[in-house]
C-alpha cells in the first residue's frame, strides 16, 4: 500500500498567500496541509509516500529528509490541472491512497485495513465548484455531479454528500483507469484545442463508472477541508 498526494497546482484562488508558498504547504492552525496529510498516512503504516509537485517545487525538498517522501516534478503545472500529475505517477498506482493536496485534515479517519475501492465524502453545503456523490442505500456510488456553478443553489439548499478529495484504490480498480487514462491523455496531449488544462484526475472515474466498483465511506463535515479561496482559509 502507498499514498499519492497531488501538490502541483498554482493555488490561483488563493492568490496572493500562494504566490510565494505553493497552496499544500500553507500552515492551518499551526501546521502545514500537506505534513498533517502525510503524519496521518505514516499513523496507518503506509510509509511510501509520492508527492507530485509543481508551483515553487523546491520548497518541498524538505519532506524528502523529514519524512522519507518521494517527490515527482510536473513541468507542466502551469498548463494542465492535475490529471496530468496524476498521469506523470501512475507506475505508483495500485492499492493506494490519493490525496488532493489543499485538503486539510482535522481527524484520521483513515482506514489501515481498506480493501474497496472508497470516496471518503461528506455532506457540505455548496459554495463553490463541488463534485456531489450520489449512492446507493448499501454506500455504492452510483453517480457524480459535477456543480460548476454554486449560484445555481440556494443558499439554504440542503447540503450534499461531496468529493473530500482523499480515496482509495484497489488494483482491481487501478487497471481499468490506467488503461482508460492512457487511452485519453495522448490525444488530449496532441490537440491543442483540448481541455486537458481544465479536468482533474477523477474525471477518468466519472467516464469509466459503469466499470467500477466503488464504495462511499461517510465522514462527519468538519473531518476535512479544502482550502480553496481565501473564505476557506479565514474559515480555518
Amino acid at each position: 500500500m502507498n499514498a499519492i498526494i497531488l501538490a502541483a497546482g498554482t493555488g490561483s484562488r488563493l492568490m496572493p498567500y500562494t504566490k510565494m508558498c505553493p497552496k499544500p504547504l500553507i500552515q492551518v492552525k499551526g501546521v502545514r496541509i500537506i505534513e498533517r496529510q502525510i503524519e496521518f498516512i505514516r499513523e496507518i503504516g503506509v510509509h511510501d509516500i509520492y508527492v507530485i509537485t509543481g508551483h515553487l517545487h523546491e520548497q518541498f525538498e524538505y519532506l524528502k529528509e523529514k519524512y522519507n517522501v518521494q517527490l515527482i516534478y510536473n513541468p507542466e503545472y502551469y498548463r494542465y490541472n492535475n490529471i496530468y500529475s496524476f498521469y506523470l505517477c501512475q507506475e505508483y498506482f495500485g492499492d493506494t491512497w490519493v490525496f488532493d493536496g489543499d485538503v486539510f485534515l482535522n481527524k484520521n479517519f483513515l482506514q489501515p485495513n481498506i480493501s474497496c475501492s472508497t470516496y471518503f465524502t461528506g455532506k457540505k453545503q455548496i459554495l463553490h465548484s463541488e463534485w456531489e456523490l450520489i449512492f446507493s442505500k448499501n454506500n455504492i456510488l452510483e453517480n457524480i455531479v459535477i456543480h460548476e456553478n454554486p449560484q445555481e443553489f440556494k443558499k439554504n439548499e440542503i447540503p450534499v454528500y461531496v468529493m473530500s478529495g482523499v480515496s482509495y484504490w484497489t488494483q482491481a480498480s487501478a487497471k481499468i483507469i490506467l488503461k482508460a487514462l492512457n487511452d485519453k491523455i495522448p490525444l488530449l496531449l496532441r490537440d491543442n484545442s483540448s481541455n486537458l488544462g481544465t479536468q482533474y484526475w477523477d474525471q477518468i472515474i466519472v467516464e469509466n463508472l459503469d466499470r467500477l466498483d466503488i464504495k462511499i465511506e461517510s465522514i462527519e463535515p468538519d473531518d476535512w477541508a479544502e482550502i480553496d479561496c481565501e473564505y476557506d482559509l479565514s474559515r480555518l
